[in-house]
């Protein structure tokens, strides 16, 4: 009767562990998958969101080239202004020149 109950006591505390296991699809590692699962979509749900805010910044940037040509008449005005500055005199070039390293073009 002994050996009897050790046994059914050595087979629950088996089964217990299994249950809670990564190796075995028990509950323990249900409840895990469940969590990778919620995470992915969150994770999912917050990379569309950033991509579809990327999105509409490309397309503003695009959809205005005004902006884009007033953009570098001010950054020529503050180049012109930096140069002035030291006593540099720069041609047109040089102004384009050092303009197009500056957005890596060059």
């Amino acid at each position: 009767m002994l050996a009897w109950r050790a046994r059914q006591t050595y087979r629950l505390v088996q089964t217990t562990m299994r249950m809670f296991s990564d190796k075995e699809p028990y509950e323990g590692s249900i409840l895990k998958k469940k969590g990778k699962g919620d995470e992915e979509i969150y994770f999912n749900k917050k990379e569309k969101e950033q991509l579809r805010n990327l999105l509409h910044k490309l397309e503003d940037a695009a959809g205005e080239p005004e902006a884009a040509v007033e953009n570098d008449r001010e950054s020529r005005a503050k180049l012109l202004q930096v140069l002035s500055k030291h006593n540099i005199r720069a041609s047109e070039s040089l102004l384009d020149d050092i303009l197009s390293w500056k957005k890596g073009t060059y």
